[in-house]
């Protein structure tokens, strides 16, 4: 008799490792033996009652997918037009919703996606309630925010399955950690999220990665979260431009961290030449706090407009997001501080010099030391040390 390992049975009958490893536990895998950690399987078994089992497994083909725009690879400005050739006309107003929010009308993705939040379909329901969530954090519509996030942790807290085909089990990882990461959501443990990266589409690929890069600049690790970013690009074959900007200003801001600032600049400006002509501001509202500065250093001169609108909105995403990721500091200090104030507050908590600060935003000295001193005055202290119990990661 010969034998493959749970690895290649699993690819074989269409099913995860886990659930091949479970089935050989319970002995409904006739010859199956254990060697070390590993399952030896006989070749050729056709699985537990003739895979009447795993054939459940693979339904997901007709699933839908979620965020339907982080797996779309449109041309560069051509995102309404491709959003009009959405058939699926819950999925095309999803994608509406989605692209509202990634252009910088969350109010309008709010209302969208608020339709969807009570939906039949798993998929779409927490698509829906993953947008409206940002949305409404974007407006600092705090109650509404907290309610959709609080449908979707009781999505994610079903936890993930074992008896689920590789592609639905890495897409459940791949909500799972957005929620994780992205809203401090207290979701079930997350299996290995690398070992089932490979079978995400691309475009969702390309979005996890991002997702571990950000894990890796929460943690400081900013050597591996540009790592990270490379490696996503490096093998990506299509330009999916939504979760292409998302890891180009990653990167941006991990070579900030790393004070690589000329580098930092030229992701920075990838970013920008894939968002622009799609009008997708929204990203670059959402990283503002993280990108220190290369969003005034940048757009303020040659997009005065887009500018414009950028910053009218970063104030309220600032609150809203402040009060999700730093429970512990004092809710209205984001409110105190302008932009420009809360910039200059973070390169300073990150240990930046005057001179550098000021060399970086292209003004005086004199001006980031009297910023500094504003800053002090509105958030009531004296020290370096205290600023650092204010700022954002």
């Amino acid at each position: 008799m010969e034998f493959e390992l749970a690895q290649a049975a699993a690819e074989r009958l269409g099913v995860g490792v886990r659930t091949v490893q479970k089935w050989a536990k319970e002995g409904k895998l006739p010859g199956a033996i254990k060697v070390g950690r590993d399952w030896q399987i006989p070749i050729g078994v056709t699985g537990p009652n003739d895979m009447t089992e795993a054939a459940t497994y693979k339904k997901s083909s007709s699933l839908r997918m979620p965020m339907p725009l982080l797996n779309s690879a449109f041309p560069v400005g051509g995102c309404r037009a491709y959003i009009d050739t959405i058939k699926d006309p819950d999925e095309r107003n999803l994608a509406l919703g989605e692209y509202y929010f990634f252009s910088g009308h969350a109010e309008t993705a709010a209302k969208i996606t608020g339709s969807f939040l009570d939906h039949e379909d798993p998929v779409i329901r927490y698509s829906a309630e993953f947008i409206n969530s940002f949305a409404n954090l974007s407006c600092n519509h705090m109650h509404l925010a907290n309610f959709s996030m609080g449908l979707m942790l009781e999505q994610l807290q079903k936890g993930v399955s074992e008896e689920i085909s590789p592609e639905e089990l890495a897409m459940s990882i791949f909500g799972a950690l957005s929620g994780k990461i992205l809203f401090h959501l207290p979701v079930p443990e997350i299996p290995h999220v690398e070992e089932y990266v490979c079978y995400l589409p691309e475009g969702y690929r390309i979005h996890a990665c991002y997702l571990l890069a950000h894990k890796a600049y929460l943690e400081k690790d900013y050597s591996r979260c540009l790592g990270i970013v490379d490696t996503a690009l490096a093998i990506s074959r299509n330009v999916y431009p939504i979760p292409m900007i998302h890891i180009h200003l990653m990167a941006a801001v991990a070579l900030m961290n790393l004070m690589r600032v000329d580098e930092a600049k030229e992701r920075f400006r990838k970013a920008w030449k894939l968002a622009q002509p799609d009008h997708l501001i929204g990203i670059f509202v959402m990283h503002h706090g993280m990108l220190q500065g290369l969003i005034e250093v940048l757009l303020k001169k040659d997009y005065p407009k887009e500018y414009q609108q950028i910053v009218e909105k970063v104030q309220s995403f600032r609150v809203g997001w402040s009060k999700v990721h730093s429970k512990d500091q004092k809710k209205d200090a984001p409110e105190k501080l302008t932009n420009t104030e809360f910039t200059i507050a973070m390169l300073y908590n990150r240990g930046w010099m005057v001179k550098e600060i000021a060399a970086h935003m292209e003004i005086s000295d004199r001006t980031v030391n009297n910023r500094i001193q504003v800053i002090y005055a509105k958030l009531g202290i004296t020290s370096k040390k205290e600023l650092g119990q204010f700022m954002l990661r």
